[in-house]
């Protein structure tokens, strides 16, 4: 899917992710993520935002994750919004995209 303008989803909070998608000039996906467990789930984080990125047909884009401790639901939850916010989409409970 074609991102048509910057989207963010979550807050800062403890428990919580703040996930933020813009479009980008460079082919790719450039992801990048600040957590409070970076060095324990940063894999898995990153697992996760590009599994939910790659479901939405998201294959160009800056993504910037703030997370502050936040299980994978949320990251992956967050992850959903922004990108239909993003996308300007609306969220498919059957298929889990826009």
């Amino acid at each position: 899917m074609e991102i048509k303008q910057s989207a963010t989803a979550g807050a800062l909070e403890s428990g919580d992710a703040e996930i933020s998608i813009s479009e980008s000039d460079k082919p790719g996906l450039e992801i990048s993520i600040q957590s409070t467990v970076k060095a324990q789930f940063g894999d898995s984080i990153l697992d996760t935002v590009g599994e939910v990125l790659e479901s939405f047909r998201i294959s160009q884009a800056v993504v910037h994750v703030d997370d502050r401790a936040a299980l994978d639901y949320v990251i992956r939850s967050r992850t959903q919004v922004a990108c239909c916010r993003a996308t300007g989409g609306r969220f498919n409970w059957k298929g889990g995209d826009c």
